[in-house]
């Protein structure tokens, strides 16, 4: 029996290993001087069949005892570690679904911000305004196209000032409203959701791709999001209070909390009248005119709130023409009439189910979320949550706020609570229903159950994919802006030029610490001894490389960046190969599939070999230097916008 049970465990083993190698691809390993590998999987298979093969050989032998006999010792000491496991079970602290997926999403939160991925383009801009501008100088337009929440930039402005200008430092508060966000969607769940429901509004709310995506960038997006879900869920609480005198003070604390939250989310800003007028309904149908009149007045504070926040911030953004130019085409044409404004309308909901919905499903998507509105077992959680989207597509239809990608995340949670809503009701309706042999209701629940749960898992999929796949903390959108930058400025001597292009210099100003000018243009194009140029595509009739030439001429080193890709493919190559006429290659490196630094030394004569490294072809011999791209350079000093 021995014997027999060692031929077991050997089998055993080596089916495991084959196992392992089919599902790996093989392994190689070199540990010193000893070389252990194994690709092919039949090998150990073969020897797990030869082991059983010597069982079943000893199992006939003359008196051999029944193979289960060598198992019964095995069998003993697993049963008694399954019941202590399952003693252990029994007795644990209980932990919902929905808890144990807040603290997952919230774990993923924590992780990626912990990872301090590099900030880009939209996320530098804005750092810029808060590092360059005082405390008071965050009110006004801001620079280089950027709008923001006054309070939000003023918070952000104190956390610079308290922890420093780290990129971990200035996400801090994008985190904290995402994590607020999954705590809200939590607590939903727990008061008006069964555990499936509010399992799937916790899931969608932590790993919805878009809002984990703006809930790790440093943008006011994430706060928007915890407005859109906060605000209305308020309201559907305050109606729920039990004595008119609570449901008084339940509205009034409303309408501080939306005066407070204004001032740091315009989604705050934007979901409010839909949710105002849910406010003073309700009250009205349940208590009457003199209630309802009690619910309204409170909203005078709201009204001062808002319009300072106005006067200080807020008109800027919305009489600024460059960004009015920027989002014309997300916004229907004047000339549409009814009938064509409800056309493009419609025409919007499949990229807003792309992004920022999360769904790939498109009219599915809108249809699913639209079905727990009305069929939710919560009429009035539906009816206000409703209000949510509707007021965003009314909001477009006269042409106040784009419908565009992150500029609607604060849709994005009512209509996870939509799907929520749905799955809610059809995963109660469908068992009963199969059990009380209603067959028209059991059949409609559950291809209403099928339907959003194929939603859903859509939703979820791409988050995972988004947030727990494909993120990456060594780069942003292929760029690292930080490392290329730091390195760049760490070889900076005075006397050079620094070269790159316009939407590359948001990035050489914060992550080589360039101060700008909040008041207007810089100042002057130097910095520190270091002349700042700006390079372009030009025309061939009005520049030419002399004119690059004398542009530079003066300075010892010309140190490039190629980063933000806002010019033609071939134009870095481009740049590169005129450079490559002017000065020797001293340094050059790549820090990501977009971010590309070079050092040229002016002061020396060209090498021939130089112009094959600075056009990518490095590793290759002298004659395969590739030709340089058509066109020429335009180059000037840089300006501040």
């Amino acid at each position: 029996m021995r014997f027999r049970r060692q031929l077991m465990a050997g089998g055993l083993a080596a089916l495991a290993w084959a196992g392992i190698v089919y599902a790996t691809g093989g392994f190689f390993v070199r540990l010193g001087g000893l070389r252990v590998s194994s690709r092919d999987p039949l090998v150990p298979l073969a020897v797990a069949i030869a082991c059983a093969a010597g069982v079943w050989w000893r199992s006939r032998a003359a008196g051999a005892p029944p193979i289960a006999d060598d198992w019964r010792p095995l069998g003993l000491v697993l049963r008694a570690r399954f019941d202590g496991l399952r003693a252990v079970w029994l007795t644990r602290p209980r932990i919902s679904a929905p808890a144990a997926i807040a603290v997952a999403g919230a774990a993923v939160y924590l992780f990626h911000w912990a990872g301090n991925r590099p900030l880009w383009l939209d996320e530098e801009m804005i750092a810029l305004n808060v590092r360059d501008r005082t405390l008071a100088g965050q009110a006004g337009a801001l620079a280089f196209g950027q709008s923001a929440p006054l309070g939000w930039l003023v918070a952000q402005r104190l956390v610079l000032v308290t922890f420093g200008a780290a990129d971990l430092a200035l996400r801090l508060l994008p985190v904290l409203a995402g994590l607020a966000t999954i705590g809200v969607a939590f607590r939903m769940g727990r008061r008006w959701f069964t555990p499936a429901g509010g399992a799937v509004l916790v899931a969608l709310v932590a790993f919805g791709p878009w809002l984990g995506h703006f809930a790790l960038e440093l943008k006011h997006y994430s706060a928007d999001a915890l407005a859109g879900l906060l605000l209305p869920a308020l309201v559907v609480r305050v109606a729920e209070a039990r004595e008119p005198d609570a449901r008084r003070r339940r509205a009034v604390a409303w309408w501080l909390i939306a005066a407070v939250l204004q001032w740091v989310s315009n989604g705050a800003v934007l979901v409010v009248p839909a949710c105002a007028v849910a406010l003073v309904v309700l009250a009205w149908r349940r208590d009457g005119r003199s209630a309802a009149v009690a619910a309204a007045w409170p909203g005078a504070i709201w009204c001062l709130a808002f319009g300072l926040h106005y006067a200080l911030a807020l008109q800027y953004t919305h009489d600024s023409e460059y960004l009015r130019a920027h989002w014309r085409t997300q916004l229907p044409g004047a000339g549409l009439g009814i009938a064509g404004t409800a056309a493009w309308l419609a025409d919007r909901l499949r990229p807003l189910a792309i992004t920022p919905g999360g769904s790939g499903l498109g009219l599915a998507f809108w249809a699913a979320a639209a079905a727990g509105f009305l069929l939710g077992s919560r009429p009035r959680l539906g009816v206000v949550f409703a209000l949510v989207p509707l007021s965003a597509f009314a909001f477009a239809a006269i042409g106040e706020v784009p419908l565009y990608e992150r500029f609607t995340l604060w849709v994005v949670p009512a209509l996870y609570v939509g799907l929520a809503l749905l799955v809610d009701r059809a995963a109660e309706l469908a068992p009963a229903a199969w059990r009380g042999r209603r067959w028209l209701v059991a059949i409609a629940s559950t291809v209403l159950l099928v339907a959003a749960t194929r939603v859903v898992a859509d939703v979820l999929v791409r988050g995972w994919d988004g947030l727990v796949l494909e993120r990456a903390h060594d780069h942003n959108h292929q760029l690292d802006d930080r490392g290329a930058v730091r390195w760049l400025m760490a070889h900076r001597r005075s006397g050079d030029a620094i070269l790159t292009t316009h939407l590359g210099w948001p990035a050489v100003w914060w992550y080589g610490g360039i101060p700008t000018d909040p008041e207007g243009p810089l100042r002057a194009a130097v910095y520190d001894g270091t002349t700042m140029l700006e390079v372009a595509p030009g025309d061939p009739a009005s520049c030419s490389p002399e004119r690059v030439a004398a542009a530079l001429s003066g300075h010892g080193r010309a140190l490039v960046y190629l980063g933000f890709p806002d010019a033609p493919d071939d134009f870095g190559d481009r740049l590169l190969a005129d450079l490559a006429t002017l000065g020797r290659l001293t340094a050059i490196n790549d820090f990501s599939s977009l971010s590309r630094v070079a050092i040229v030394d002016l002061e020396h004569p060209p090498s021939p070999g130089d112009a094959g490294l600075m056009l990518g072809a490095r590793g290759t011999d002298g004659d395969s230097v590739p030709a340089p791209a058509p066109g020429c350079t335009a180059i000037s000093r840089v300006r501040r916008w």
